[in-house]
């Protein structure tokens, strides 16, 4: 958890570092077999390497992210990692991917009865729809 905290203040700095940090912390998630652990490390690993425009290995972290947030049955994880799935493709010119993995991200953000989440998945949706001119 340590490691955890360090590196997200370093991502925040945009520090490389926190690469080195957050890798470090997997390793040892995965050595405990923890993957709620896992699954958020490796969110905060793809925040990190979207910071360093890295999106290949940030999209390649978040899809591991979703398959074991869908593993131990955490659907606000996977809300999450959906969401930041859309920021990536949009960052990446895939407007129909960004626009898939948002939808989603509301569908289970409405089953949850998520207010918050669905109102800020639904605003990156409408942006993402306004930029297409649609």
């Amino acid at each position: 958890e340590c490691l955890k905290l360090l590196g997200q203040s370093q991502t925040t700095m945009a520090d490389p570092a926190a690469i080195h940090t957050f890798e470090l912390a997997l390793g040892l998630w995965r050595e405990k077999g923890n993957r709620a652990g896992e699954a958020s490390i490796l969110m905060r690993l793809a925040e990190s390497h979207i910071k360093l425009k890295k999106l290949d290995i940030a999209l390649n972290e978040v899809e591991q992210s979703l398959q074991l947030r869908g593993v131990v049955g955490d659907w606000r994880g996977q809300a999450e990692c959906l969401y930041q799935l859309g920021t990536i493709h949009r960052l990446l010119n895939d407007p129909a991917a960004a626009r898939e993995a948002l939808e989603q991200c509301i569908e289970i953000r409405t089953e949850g009865n998520d207010m918050y989440g669905l109102a800020d998945s639904t605003s990156a949706l409408g942006q993402l729809m306004a930029t297409l001119g649609r």
